[in-house]
């Protein structure tokens, strides 16, 4: 209280900085809980990734990305049924050590596309990765690699997570309620905001160039990894359908990697464009794309052999299980 009496003009200030902190700290409160609360379901952790958050690294541990969209996400389904949680635990099973471990972790997220992906790898290389598996293809139209900017994509958005590496949640919560009030469902909601982009006028994509562009952003990623000496998988998603745009480039891509990385030890690409019939598809791709759970463990199941293959190349000391 003599404080106050002696310097009566630094009440207001140190009021006004104590309502600021108790407000930050009830807003940082608030955004945990609702991490937690959508942790489970199609939510990440507060560092921005699905799954729990990893702690620092171990001397006998074996870290793998996945990059990719809403496919390797796993929307549609929980964190421990997508496609990296599947794998993390077949490939565990084939390592001969209890002293050794491996961990998948799922930096994917709805809507990501080629163009992200450095900037996810910068601001995720504090995890130490050893290895990335990209599974991604499906969002890189034309439109989408030709007009789309690095700023448009999904943690970029977020200031405070580029400047302190904390993704709030908050802003995605508060704008899906905003859909359920104002279109009566968050899907509704997400369409219109979709079909408002759509209506832009933008030029007729050139397909030339989109394809150029996008195996120029993938070849630089990739090639940025192995002169790092780290190992990369680059796998091609179901075709949806023959002949598609989406076909076409994955095939244009696996020629580019026979040419400039066929002699490159740890990388390999692994082509799941025929993994499933059209019937098969059907069955496991509840909306013609995303994959039931049984869909992403059929694919971990055939990205086993070349994620085992990856870390006897990198770990060669390691007893593995083929």
């Amino acid at each position: 209280m003599n404080f106050f009496r002696r310097c009566p003009r630094l009440v207001g200030p140190i009021l006004v900085a104590f309502s600021i902190a108790v407000t930050g700290l009830g807003l940082l409160a608030l955004d945990l809980y609702y991490h937690h609360k959508h942790s489970k379901s199609a939510g990440t952790n507060y560092r921005g990734y699905r799954g729990e958050v990893i702690g620092k690294k171990g001397p006998n541990e074996f870290r793998i990305f996945v990059l990719g969209g809403s496919t390797a996400f796993g929307y549609g389904v929980g964190p421990d049924e997508s496609i990296p949680a599947h794998l993390e635990g077949i490939v565990q099973n084939r390592i001969s050590s209890e002293y050794k471990t491996v961990r998948v972790i799922n930096l994917a997220y709805n809507n990501e596309s080629a163009i992200c992906f450095a900037d996810t790898l910068k601001y995720y290389d504090y995890l130490e990765p050893d290895a990335v598996i990209f599974y991604s293809g499906y969002n890189d139209n034309p439109t989408m690699t030709l007009y789309r900017k690095p700023k448009d994509c999904f943690r970029n958005q977020s200031w405070v997570f580029r400047t302190v590496g904390y993704l709030p949640i908050l802003p995605l919560v508060a704008k899906e309620r905003y859909y359920i009030l104002r279109y009566g469902s968050v899907g509704d909601g997400y369409r219109k905001a979709h079909a408002r982009q759509s209506k832009i006028k933008r030029p007729k994509p050139d397909e030339q160039r989109a394809r150029i562009r996008y195996k120029n952003l993938i070849n630089e990623t990739i090639y940025k990894l192995v002169i790092m000496g780290k190992g990369a998988i680059f796998t091609t998603q179901p075709y949806l359908s023959k002949g598609s745009y989406h076909f076409n480039l994955q095939k244009e891509l696996a020629w580019l990697f026979k040419l400039q990385y066929h002699d490159i030890e740890h990388f390999r690409y692994v082509n799941l464009g025929d993994i499933f019939t059209q019937g098969k598809l059907k069955e496991y791709a509840y909306d013609g794309m995303h994959l039931t759970k049984e869909g992403n463990e059929a694919i971990a199941y055939e990205l086993l052999e070349p994620t085992l293959w990856m870390i006897k190349t990198l770990r060669p000391d390691w007893n593995i299980i083929f």
